[in-house]
């Protein structure tokens, strides 16, 4: 596949074998653990004696790196950016309150500018997580555990031949343990397909007008009829807990078929984990469930387990930001968030447009009957449920 696809990135690398070696560089044998405070580097050097210690603190100060012209340093908490935007309220002119739809619109939302979220910053919601390692719970050992940071953007439609414009656009970000299988990272991926399948519902004038607004909050994703797999490197990793039905059968025979592309393996998804993967750092990778619902997977970061981490195994997979991507508002009101697309319809400039509940039936209904040919399908929209 790498033939075809064509990246600058790492080489490709074993996580296991190459932290094992890390390690070992890290320890030599004479030493029983790696040093994890001040006190054990102290005891690995044989330092006792005030004046060699002051001596030692004054070499490895970063003082020593400094400059008349450094630029302050500042504690940044991206989730704190979030939380308390410092949001600053917009005086409304009051020949503008005239309008109804103004009004309308103070009604419904208060009008607020961020203004010191720096845009970079604002495109990802990164979650608090509340870390206590002084907890009885705490079974992992720093600086002995694997730790592997995850992304998985959202699926777009790709057309053979047709050229797009859309960059990947990230929906989650996980860390995983390097000891942990490859469901547990599958069952906490968010999808709005899992709320699926979506039927025309067009004619169930009683089930849109009783719909809820909200989605049905799952914790596990992975439904009993959804079959998916990672194809990772050059191995398809099936997760075959509900089905042994392997959908991967004809893509590797007709890689097969194919000189630039190769021949592929296949493995059962639960019965790897993470640091047995071979993977190239940052290179696109696959994962694909719900038939033909695909989403590009990257390894950005692989290391190995600071003291400062969460030291509980239960933690992880650590859901660590989501994609800020805004709701998508209704296309007629502008205002409530869409909760129904509406396709093949005469009535709208847009195929697909996105509906509130509200303006579908004031649109498309009267008397609880439907008026004209059109598609009603509902929409759950893309952003991660929080749990």
């Amino acid at each position: 596949m790498e033939n075809i696809y064509r990246i600058k990135c790492g080489e490709l690398i074993n996580i296991r074998a190459k932290f094992t070696e890390f390690k070992n560089e890290l320890c030599p044998t004479s030493v029983a653990h790696l040093p994890q405070t001040y006190e054990d580097v102290k005891e690995l050097l044989d330092i006792r004696s005030g004046a060699e210690e002051e001596l030692l603190e004054d070499s490895i100060s970063l003082n020593n790196l400094a400059q008349p012209d450094d630029i302050p340093i500042f504690d940044v908490n991206l989730h704190d950016l979030h939380a308390k935007p410092g949001q600053k309220s917009i005086e409304i002119p009051k020949k503008a309150m005239r309008l109804r739809c103004m009004r309308h619109r103070v009604e419904e939302n208060s009008v607020r500018y961020h203004t010191n979220i720096p845009r970079k910053y604002n495109r990802y919601r990164y979650i608090e997580h509340k870390i206590d390692n002084t907890d009885e719970s705490c079974d992992l050992v720093p600086l002995e555990e694997i730790l592997i940071t995850v992304r998985v953007y959202e699926p777009f439609v790709y057309k053979r031949g047709e050229g797009t414009a859309r960059k990947p656009r990230l929906s989650q970000e996980f860390v995983v343990l390097g000891r942990q299988e490859l469901t547990e990272l599958r069952d906490k991926i968010y999808c709005h397909c899992q709320f699926g399948p979506f039927k025309d519902i067009s004619n169930d004038f009683e089930s849109i007008k009783n719909q809820e607004t909200e989605p049905p909050e799952e914790t596990n994703t992975n439904r009993e009829d959804d079959f998916g797999f990672f194809f990772i490197a050059d191995t398809f990793y099936n997760d075959d807990r509900t089905t042994k039905t392997d959908y991967t059968k004809e893509i590797r025979e007709w890689m097969s078929r194919r000189d630039d592309i190769g021949p592929a393996q296949v493995k059962s998804m639960q019965n790897v984990k993470f640091e047995d993967l071979n993977v190239r750092v940052g290179y696109p990778q696959l994962y694909r469930h719900y038939v033909n619902c695909e989403h590009i997977i990257s390894f950005t970061d692989i290391r190995l387990l600071a003291p400062d981490d969460s030291l509980k195994s239960t933690d992880y997979p650590l859901l660590r930001c989501v994609s800020s991507s805004k709701m998508t508002l209704c296309q007629v009101c502008g205002i409530i968030e869409a909760t129904f697309t509406v396709k093949k319809s005469n009535a709208h400039i847009q195929d697909p447009v996105f509906l509130c509940r509200n303006c579908l039936i004031s649109f498309h209904y009267i008397d609880g009957k439907k008026v004209g040919n059109f598609q009603a399908f509902r929409y759950y929209g893309n952003r991660p449920i929080i749990h």
